[in-house]
């Protein structure tokens, strides 16, 4: 979102235009404000269209002070629901945002971009749910039965941030073709047979791995047998499943510059982090700032 409202500002825009000073970086550069840093970041890329700015962070998120210097600025946010592996605040940024003169994009696929009249590319590697297909052995009405109990346990079931998302194969293809297509489609598979029905076990076999637990006790709630204890089948999957994540970039090309969020997002804030940065962050009309200098007498350059 943009923002062509401002005051009339106090502090001499002159020296603040003049000034790479690192003590004047340390206010948010917020959308509806110019202030310091704001300005600051427009004057690290002169002929910019547009400058990264705050319409507002959302709880949790913290800012770190932004960094200008010619060619570029760059500030950075922090979350506690989305931070990597750092111990510390300055180590473990979820989101880097910086202004260029210009950006490489050939990795980038272009996409509907949220700001009106700016490019916007993408080139991210998201990691949200945990893809589960169930594969009965059998075509017995207690096997399906028995795998639709499992999907309905099963599905939403939240693992490192991840929810499960669990569907059950029905089509009458030969048992190991379903089983190589979910795998291929890199999808943890659950195989259950007639056997497993009676005996209230599985068969899990794990993404990326040849390891194939046969036989994994699946047992009844003592206080509702309609109910599955499916806890050592998540034991089994949380011992194997990263975390949700959302890494690599987004790119906002205009007219002699290019803003990039660079993102290391990790843990269950993953989920929404694309609603919520574009929520979050704006683009402050750099051009329309500084003939309103123009207009006060300053030069901006």
């Amino acid at each position: 979102m943009r923002s062509r409202r401002w005051p009339v500002l106090i502090l001499p825009i002159g020296l603040l235009l003049a000034s790479c000073a690192g003590n004047l970086g340390r206010g948010v550069p917020e959308c509806d404000d110019p202030g310091a840093s704001l300005i600051l970041s427009i004057q690290s890329v002169p002929k910019t269209a547009f400058a990264p700015c705050i319409n507002g962070l959302k709880a949790g998120w913290e800012y770190e002070d932004l960094e200008a210097q010619s060619g570029q600025s760059i500030f950075h946010l922090d979350s506690d629901r989305l931070g990597g592996g750092g111990t510390s605040f300055e180590e473990n940024p979820f989101l880097e945002v910086s202004l260029l003169p210009s950006c490489d994009v050939s990795e980038a696929v272009q996409a509907e971009s949220d700001e009106p009249g700016v490019l916007l590319f993408i080139d991210v590697d998201v990691i949200i749910d945990v893809p589960i297909t169930i594969v009965p052995d059998s075509r017995s009405l207690p096997t399906l039965i028995y795998a639709s109990r499992l999907q309905r346990e099963l599905d939403g079931t939240v693992i490192s941030g991840r929810p499960m998302v669990v569907s059950v194969d029905r089509t009458f293809s030969d048992t190991s073709q379903r089983i190589k297509a979910a795998q291929q489609s890199g999808h943890t598979v659950v195989v259950v047979s007639a056997r497993d029905e009676e005996e209230r076990t599985l068969t899990l076999l794990l993404p990326g791995s040849d390891n194939e637990i046969v036989g994994l006790k699946v047992n009844t709630d003592p206080t509702n047998p309609d109910v599955l204890d499916l806890g050592s089948v998540i034991d089994e999957l949380e011992g194997v499943t990263a975390e949700a994540s959302y890494v690599g970039a987004w790119y906002y090309l205009f007219a002699d510059g290019c803003i990039i969020y660079t993102f290391d997002a990790h843990g269950s804030g993953v989920s929404t982090i694309e609603s919520d940065v574009q929520a979050a962050l704006g683009l402050f009309d750099a051009e329309a700032f500084r003939q309103f200098a123009r207009d006060l007498g300053y030069d901006p350059g």
